[in-house]
């Protein structure tokens, strides 16, 4: 480590291995973040408290995504945990589980839709088609959910011998983590 501080010193005073890393760090942390707000965009006024829930979920997922590329450049590696095929499993029962009713909801949607089409009274009509919309909304916010889920157990999956935290408190500028949380509207505690 000496011959190579003393080598990076040549260019700049007070360079070092650590400082050079650190830099690396956080500019690929800073980079990575860039290119994902590029492709979504940041979180707006959303009045239903569980959409906006799910676009900070995405948006973290979206970040552990950024720090995994410093951990792989930093090489922070870790065991892969005890209980990681456990945590699979559950995290398929449950997007298993979310698919099966997803099918049970469009299915009892094409059979009001049917009824709707064969009954003459306007007042049932109106009861069916109240029951079809709400179902409609159930069916949707199962299916961001599962959709959630399935990208964070990817995510859960490419990070299973990573160490996040270690780039994140010591090798990334905290200031990059701050202004990306501001930018799309993430609480900083999350």
């Amino acid at each position: 480590p000496r011959k190579v501080n003393e080598f990076l010193s040549t260019f700049m005073d007070e360079l070092s291995a650590k400082v050079f890393r650190t830099f690396n760090a956080s500019i690929t942390l800073e980079k990575s973040l860039l290119i994902t707000e590029k492709k979504n965009p940041v979180i707006k006024e959303i009045e239903n408290v569980s959409d906006i829930e799910s676009g900070i979920n995405e948006k973290i997922i979206e970040y552990n995504s950024a720090n995994r590329k410093v951990a792989l450049l930093c090489n922070h590696q870790r065991a892969v945990p005890k209980n990681f095929d456990s945590k699979i499993k559950l995290q398929n029962e449950k997007i298993s589980l979310f698919k099966k009713t997803e099918k049970e909801l469009k299915k009892k949607i094409l059979e009001l839709q049917e009824s709707l089409k064969e009954s003459q009274d306007p007042i049932k009509q109106k009861k069916i088609e109240k029951s079809i919309l709400s179902l409609n909304q159930k069916e949707s916010k199962i299916s961001i959910k599962r959709k959630l889920l399935c990208k964070k157990l990817e995510s859960i999956d490419q990070q299973k011998n990573l160490s996040l935290t270690t780039s994140k408190t010591n090798y990334c500028d905290p200031r990059i983590t701050v202004a990306w949380c501001r930018r799309q509207n993430v609480p900083i505690n999350k």
